[in-house]
């Protein structure tokens, strides 16, 4: 049987930014103190997504950003360096709101 992911929260990004704005710094602080708060969390995945314009190669690197964007900002906030694992991108893959045109919730 497959381990199944349990989300602790959603960072949203403007339209091809790595950015982190106000709402999402609030939104990490609030994930940030989840995981402090709860030790049962395995080491937490943060994976980079996009919406579908530009090419995927672009999209990789810029989900990638992201991750690396809110992994280093969990950090900042006192998650400690082993509880965050893998940080990943999904690009365009996998997009939560399927529209070829930019749409902050992918």
């Amino acid at each position: 049987m497959a381990a199944v992911g349990q989300s602790v929260g959603t960072v949203n990004f403007d339209f091809d930014s790595d950015r982190l704005d106000q709402s999402a710094l609030e939104e990490i602080a609030r994930i940030a103190d989840n995981l402090k708060q709860t030790q049962s969390y395995k080491p937490t995945v943060v994976v980079g997504f996009t919406d579908a314009v530009g090419s995927s190669g672009y999209n990789d690197g810029l989900g990638l950003r992201r991750a690396r964007q809110v992994a280093a900002a969990l950090e900042a906030q006192g998650v400690p360096v082993n509880r965050i694992g893998t940080i990943a991108s999904r690009g365009e893959r996998e997009l939560l709101v399927s529209v070829l045109g930019p749409e902050r919730q992918n």
